[in-house]
């Protein structure tokens, strides 16, 4: 499964908004294993290329659909699924 999937599920299961520490535990459960620091790292850069909170969405030539939003600014590391 791709992370974008995983991460979208995650945000389902966890009522559309949480924590990244969350989101590792629910995807953790999802894949059968603890996420490890580079997989973790991957999750963010996935909310992050998919967030136009963030620098790497606003850089992108093509950009990404905007599907996350920043709950407590993009360093506080908690996020929300935007409505569809």
């Amino acid at each position: 499964m791709r992370w974008l999937d995983d991460i979208l599920r995650a945000f389902s299961i966890l009522e559309g908004k949480a924590y990244y520490k969350e989101l590792y535990r629910e995807i953790g459960k999802m894949r059968g294993y603890p996420l490890s620091p580079g997989e973790k790292a991957d999750v963010r850069k996935e909310i992050e290329r998919h967030s136009s909170d963030s620098k790497i969405w606003q850089k992108a030539k093509n950009k990404r659909p905007d599907l996350f939003y920043s709950l407590g600014g993009i360093r506080s590391g908690y996020w929300a699924r935007r409505p569809l």
